[in-house]
């Protein structure tokens, strides 16, 4: 059963990886600055780790490999799980998910004190 969420884990995020490669070809995301970008690295980083899993889970990685489940070890699992739930309720209840969400940012800009002016004149 582990290695068969392994693989569909592993798939999964083949899938991700995936889509925001479509996105960033298909969808002009390779135009917009920064985002772009991180969508094109998305897309490598989710290849890179998906081919790793379902290639190389019992190897090791740098010839290092853990033995058993120790505290840190469960309490770092259940961190990342609990962040990947949390994450998709606030996709949710913000919206983006069902494409309500309104046009702002997820972290906005803070704005000058003077209106967006600065305190010096040039």
């Amino acid at each position: 059963m582990a290695d068969t969420a392994r693989c569909l884990g592993a798939l999964a995020l083949l899938g991700v990886g995936a889509a925001h490669l479509q996105q960033y070809a298909d969808d002009s995301y390779n135009l917009v600055p920064t985002i772009g970008t991180l969508f094109l690295l998305n897309f490598i980083s989710a290849t890179v780790v998906g081919l790793a899993l379902l290639v190389s889970e019992d190897q090791g990685l740098f010839g290092f490999m853990e033995q058993g489940y120790r505290q840190a070890i469960v309490l770092t699992i259940v961190l990342e799980a609990v962040t990947v739930a949390l994450m998709a309720v606030f996709l949710v209840a913000d919206g983006a998910v069902s494409g309500s969400r309104s046009h702002r940012p997820l972290l906005a800009r803070p704005r000058h004190p003077t209106g967006g002016r600065s305190a010096t004149r040039r």
